[in-house]
Order: C-alpha cells, then sequence, then structure tokens
C-alpha cells in the first residue's frame, strides 16, 4: 500500500497529467509523489518470458461469435509454453465498434 513519505498518511487523491504520468496528491499534508508513465513494451517472437525467461511463441485465438458483441477482441497472442502466461500485443486487437454495457435507450423498464 502507498503511503506519504512526508506524514505516513495513505489517504491519496490521483490525476494523470498530460504527458500520461499519474500524480498522487496527499490528502493530508499535500505532497505529490509522480509516477512516471512506463511505455508498453512491443512483444515479438522469440522475446523472453518475463516470469520464467522462455522464448514466447505466437498462438493464434480461437475465434467465436461472442468476441463480435464485444469493443474488440484478439485474434492472437504470445504464450509461454514453460509457464504459460499470455502476453497480449495491440497488433493483434481488432475493434469491433461496439459498445459495451450500455443500457439500451429506447428500451423501457417497469420496476413494478
Amino acid at each position: 500500500m502507498l503511503t506519504c513519505r512526508k506524514c505516513l498518511n495513505n489517504n491519496f487523491d490521483w490525476k494523470k497529467d498530460l504527458d500520461g504520468n499519474s500524480i498522487a496528491t496527499c490528502n493530508q499534508c499535500g505532497q505529490n509523489i509522480i509516477f512516471e508513465k512506463k511505455e508498453k513494451l512491443e512483444w515479438k517472437e522469440g522475446d523472453k518470458c518475463r516470469d520464467c525467461k522462455t522464448p514466447v511463441i505466437i498462438k493464434e485465438s480461437k475465434f467465436k461469435e461472442s468476441k463480435l458483441k464485444k469493443p474488440y477482441y484478439y485474434t492472437a497472442y504470445y504464450y509461454c509454453s514453460k509457464c504459460k502466461k499470455i502476453y497480449l500485443s495491440d497488433k493483434f486487437k481488432i475493434m469491433t465498434g461496439v459498445l459495451a454495457d450500455l443500457p439500451d435507450i429506447n428500451c423501457e423498464t417497469n420496476n413494478h
């Protein structure tokens, strides 16, 4: 858990700056803690798994009709055959254009 270095409080307000960095402001003393934005790591086949250092391979995702009802899905992913970890990459991401979990505006509900 994050605690303020100045007053040892753990009550923060969080904001993002224009560069994408996260800023935590202590509600008690006003101390700011800045967390710099991490650059996204682009994976490629043969890169080492973060956990076990085994080279990852590309596996294709199984296609299901239900994926088309979601805002996006992945056609493939990077897979570690030793520890079974999966790494998703934006280059395999397909945007469907469907807005998920939004109520239907024209739908009437009766709560009687």
